[in-house]
C-alpha cells in the first residue's frame, strides 16, 4: 500500500498538499498542481493507495478554495477505484 500522510498543521497552502502525493506516489513529470491532474494521476498509477487527512479544518485552510474540490475528488476516487482508501482523522476519539 502506497501511503499519502496529509497533515493540515505541516502542509500550508495547497502546493505543500500537491507536493505530499509528490512526494509519496510515482507521478508522472510534470505534474501539475490542480486537481485535474492529481485525479489523472491517481487514476492511472495502477497502485493500491491509501490517503489518510489530519488536523483537515487546517487542510481545508492550506486548501481554500480547492478544498471542497478536494474531498469531492477523494470521495470520488475512494467509490471508484477499487484500491483507493481516503480516512479523515482517524486518530479522533
Amino acid at each position: 500500500m502506497n501511503v499519502v500522510f496529509l497533515d493540515g498543521a505541516r502542509l500550508t497552502d495547497a502546493k505543500s498538499v500537491f507536493d505530499a502525493f509528490r512526494a509519496s506516489l510515482p507521478f508522472p513529470e510534470p505534474f501539475a498542481n490542480n486537481l485535474d491532474a492529481l485525479h489523472d494521476a491517481l487514476t492511472t498509477l495502477n497502485l493500491p493507495v491509501g490517503v489518510i487527512a489530519v488536523n483537515t479544518e487546517e487542510l481545508k485552510t492550506a486548501l481554500g478554495r480547492r478544498a471542497k474540490g478536494f474531498w469531492r475528488l477523494m470521495n470520488e476516487l475512494q467509490e471508484e477505484m477499487r484500491e483507493f482508501y481516503f480516512t479523515e482523522n482517524p486518530f479522533d476519539l
